[in-house]
């Protein structure tokens, strides 16, 4: 069986030996091309390490002072809290982006993995009277097995019924969309559309999960997943019951030092190839000729570009293209898309730990149901929340003064009403008020004197998300997955009217997350470096 490293080893010794005075590159093209790239995030800093690595000139405009987007770290006072994504999943998409690096992938990372892989509250457990009584669910399936048969053993059956079908759900759609980059109308005829009902596409996440297990917990427990993406479990279709797989059969890793170290190791990986990152350049304009992007123009500079990679919110792009070139339909659209959750965020550096808490936590809500009617009807943060909590500093001791804990504290919540911030001033006074409805919860669920051992507090609200990072309604995991259709109908890796224009990200295809938005960025530049 190939293994990751051989994967990598094979890929590796592909690559076209240079002179060692010179960057490593794939290939040298005769006639390299000005690639430029909007947005440091994830999806651009891996897209502009792949058309450098084929030596391509590579230009990337951020915003913002730092790279990463929303994969952003903040450090005070001996704490350290990563600020975006939490977990690290689908390792072989990461080895393939790093295949592109200079260097190995454990030249720059250190990558170790999640075991147990998550720890889980809910009040539908045995001993309810014991706070810290908990569901573990482990890497080794059959570990995560003996604690199904623990808390309802007439669910095995179903548990392992489920498991299997995310699996099947997986092997057919990772090669015929995940990475397939559907760019034209005739890749989306391609798919096999015959096999909907067999991936489920018209059955709700709820509706699978509920056929096969009647715990109370376990439902709740494969229904959480969706909630990775942004969508209800209540509304999105059967097909996302992939999720799980990623997680229960490929694994979870964390990085030591934390997940933005994945963003400084590829800055440093595009550094070394010549990639020149322009930070604080804001970009006004993407002017267009014939059918193609031919400059863009922040507030101090402008651009030649024969390819451009936007990572911005699918969003914001038809908003910074000139008037000309976007048509107010085009622009309507965008602002149409039904985003995703938003999440209230808590950084919480405390000088106390509790020996319960793993590193990735969930304390789940009574009532699940109405929770997403909440989210996603009533449009209000939840009343009775899903508490979900990573504390980093449970497997990486630097995260925190001894003794203490570096507590990301998550509740998916809804998006902004509109594109705007007119209820920005509403949203931040509810802020502090929520916090400490969060805090109390969470002293309730266990963790006694969590208040009072406080030494750091942060909250990011939508707003700060949609300031920040300009996200569609201060959404963090981009479009929903609301229907259906919804997955097919995200904005596509190729800009469907200009040639040389190209998607990444988490509102992109094929999603949010680390590993599908590594994953846009492999397919728009495949799509990319085809036309050269």
């Amino acid at each position: 069986m190939t293994t990751q490293r051989d994967l990598r080893n094979t890929l590796r010794s592909t690559r076209r030996h240079v002179p060692t005075n010179l960057p490593y590159r794939k290939r040298l093209p005769a006639s390299p091309k000005n690639i430029v790239v909007i947005g440091a995030g994830l999806g651009g800093l891996t897209s502009a390490l792949i058309m450098a690595s084929e030596g391509h000139h590579v230009s990337i405009l951020e915003r913002n002072s730092i790279p990463g987007g929303k994969c952003s770290q903040i450090e005070e006072k001996g704490y350290r809290f990563d600020t975006g994504p939490s977990v690290l999943t689908m390792m072989q998409t990461l080895e393939e982006v790093f295949s592109y690096a200079p260097k190995p992938l454990e030249s720059y990372l250190e990558c170790i993995p999640m075991d147990p892989l998550c720890h889980y509250w809910d009040r539908e457990l045995p001993s309810v009277a014991d706070s810290t009584a908990s569901f573990m669910n482990y890497a080794n399936l059959q570990y995560t097995l003996d604690e199904v048969k623990r808390i309802a053993p007439y669910d095995v059956e179903g548990f392992k019924a489920l498991v299997q079908l995310s699996s099947e759900l997986y092997r057919k759609t990772n090669a015929t969309f995940i990475r397939n980059p559907l760019a034209r109308l005739k890749d989306l005829k391609g798919l096999p559309w015959l096999d909907l009902l067999d991936i489920k596409a018209f059955s709700t996440v709820s509706q699978v999960v509920d056929k096969h297990v009647q715990s109370p917990f376990l439902r709740k427990f494969f229904k959480r997943f969706t909630t990775y993406n942004g969508s209800s479990p209540f509304l999105a279709p059967g097909t996302l019951h992939v999720i799980p797989h990623v997680e229960l059969s490929l694994g979870a890793w964390y990085i030591k030092g934390g997940l933005y170290q994945l963003v400084k190791a590829l800055e440093k990986a595009c550094l070394e190839l010549g990639v020149n990152i322009y930070y604080d350049h804001d970009v006004q304009q993407i002017q267009t000729k014939k059918g193609r992007v031919v400059e863009v123009s922040t507030s101090s500079q402008s651009f030649e570009a024969d390819i451009l990679i936007s990572n911005t919110d699918s969003i914001e792009l038809p908003l910074r293209l000139a008037s000309q070139s976007a048509t107010k339909r085009e622009k309507d659209a965008a602002l149409e898309q039904q985003p995703s959750s938003s999440g209230f965020v808590l950084l919480l550096g405390t000088k106390k730990s509790w020996p319960q808490l793993g590193h990735h936590n969930i304390f789940f809500s009574n009532d699940y149901d109405n929770e997403f009617e909440e989210i996603f009807h009533k449009h209000q943060y939840p009343s009775d929340p899903t508490i979900y909590i990573s504390n980093t500093s449970a497997s990486d001791s630097e995260d925190a003064p001894k003794g203490g804990s570096n507590l990301f504290v998550l509740v998916n919540v809804p998006p902004l009403k509109e594109h705007t911030l007119h209820r920005q001033a509403e949203r931040e006074s509810e802020s502090l008020e929520y916090a400490n409805k969060l805090i109390h919860e969470l002293e309730s669920r266990g963790l006694k004197g969590l208040r009072a051992s406080i030494e750091v507090q942060y909250i990011h609200t939508p707003v700060h998300y949609f300031n920040t990072y300009r996200s569609n309604r201060g959404a963090i995991y981009g479009t929903s997955s609301n229907s259906p259709w919804a997955a097919f109908l995200r904005p596509r890796n190729a800009h469907p009217r200009f040639k040389n224009l190209y998607r990444v990200g988490g509102s992109t295809h094929p999603g949010g997350g680390i590993p599908l938005v590594l994953q846009s960025a492999l397919n728009a530049t495949k799509l990319a470096l085809d036309t050269l």
